[in-house]
């Protein structure tokens, strides 16, 4: 007789990492700022510049070494529900 199927996790957030960036309203922006903000954003999380000086990880921050390498920041408008 064949065993039946694992049941999935009742909650699927258990066991996972996430991390969370809250930014400010980019509503005042013009949307060919955009991508400039988006690079300007990368390049402080991916860790590379803070305050326009080049930085690279400590090594005894191992939780940010083990994360991973940031791939892309991207930003555009988002359209209205109502539009």
């Amino acid at each position: 007789m064949p065993t039946p199927a694992p049941q999935p996790p009742i909650y699927p957030l258990y066991n996972t990492t996430y991390t969370l960036h809250r930014l400010s309203p980019l509503s005042s922006l013009l949307p060919s700022t955009l991508p400039t903000h988006a690079r300007a954003l990368h390049d402080i999380l991916a860790g590379s510049t803070l305050r326009g000086v080049r930085i690279g990880l400590a090594t005894e921050d191992l939780a940010l070494s083990r994360a991973g390498a940031l791939k892309s920041v991207s930003m555009r408008p988002l359209r209205s529900p109502d539009a």
